[in-house]
């Protein structure tokens, strides 16, 4: 993954392990996974370099503001200053807000204004967005471990493993020697080369293993036994890899366009959602005995009360042993 010269980094140029961030400003998320990088970083000094990656969502207004706040500081050589003062302020990011942070941390304001004024960050936070959708970091934070894909506000622990994994790979193929100038396009390119050809299935209790990601051929393809409803030959075919609070809403269009949309549930239960995997689980031993669709519509139902007990209400309801 190609990143420029000037992009916001800590840690060494030369580090074993490169971690490639796309975040935004005004993600909780994104606000929560930051001790663990840290950490992280106290965990193995000098292995690791940490390397910044703008993303601002459109659902958060005032990222973008932010991000060109944060880059207007970077031209005076304080983003990471600027960084650490808009995540503690994630409530208060409108413009009087940023204008006061940077006064705050000692920027010429002066400067920052026609800094501002030059809308001289737009072009780079595009730039940015654009590597974002070509290696398909749409959600915050998303990290790339030497271009192994990490998703969400991971725990430290978990990072950590991943940190572990990457660096005895790093050893491996240093052999002993330092890490040079082309080793860290090397180490992506070895990581995408061993990513599997399609997704492995994950085992129980493992939703937070973590995997380099599959290739976009991989992504696409339809597997044997994944839920699906509409006609058979589609003039529109939707894949859905959505949390499952917004299947309601996909359930809602395809019943307005039933003919003409085919919804195709892929399961994407996250870190950060305790009861996710274990709903997930349950919705696939109701596909098993062909009830899918009638599990997960109890699951939306009663989100607030996932559990062990609520699942085993959804079986009873959904005629499911």
């Amino acid at each position: 993954m190609k990143f420029r010269p000037d992009d916001p980094a800590r840690g060494p140029a030369d580090a074993k392990l490169t971690i490639v961030l796309f975040s935004d400003f005004q993600c909780p998320f994104c606000a929560r996974v930051e001790p663990s990088l840290k950490q992280l970083e106290e965990t193995f000094p000098g292995k690791l370099r940490i390397v910044w990656k703008h993303q601002p969502l459109p659902m958060h207004p005032d990222a973008l503001p932010a991000a060109v706040a944060a880059e207007a500081a970077r031209e005076q050589g304080k983003f990471w200053q600027m960084h650490a003062r808009l995540f503690e302020s994630q409530r208060a990011l409108d413009g009087a807000s940023l204008a006061r942070y940077a006064k705050e941390i000692g920027l010429d304001v002066r400067r920052y204004q026609q800094s501002l004024a030059a809308s001289k960050a737009g072009a780079r936070i595009q730039e940015d967005k654009r590597l974002a959708e070509a290696v398909d970091a749409s959600g915050t934070p998303t990290m790339f471990f030497n271009c192994r894909q990490v998703v969400g506000a991971r725990p430290f622990d978990q990072l950590r493993t991943a940190a572990e994994e990457e660096l005895k790979k790093a050893d491996a193929l240093l052999g002993g020697k330092k890490p040079d100038a082309g080793f860290y396009e090397r180490a992506c390119k070895a990581n995408l080369a061993s990513a599997p050809a399609a997704a492995a299935p994950v085992p129980a209790g493992a939703a937070g293993a973590l995997a380099p990601a599959p290739s976009r051929s991989a992504r696409t393809t339809r597997c044997a036994g994944t839920p699906r409803r509409g006609d058979a030959r589609p003039l529109l075919r939707l894949p859905v890899s959505v949390l499952r609070e917004r299947r309601a809403h996909a359930r809602r269009g395809a019943e307005a366009v039933r003919r003409q949309v085919r919804i195709v549930w892929k399961h994407q239960p996250l870190s950060f959602h305790p009861n996710a995997f274990p709903a997930a689980e349950a919705a696939e031993a109701a596909r098993e005995q062909g009830k899918f669709w009638q599990m997960p519509r109890q699951a939306v139902l009663g989100q607030r009360e996932l559990s062990p007990e609520t699942y085993e209400r959804s079986r009873g309801r959904s005629g499911s042993t």
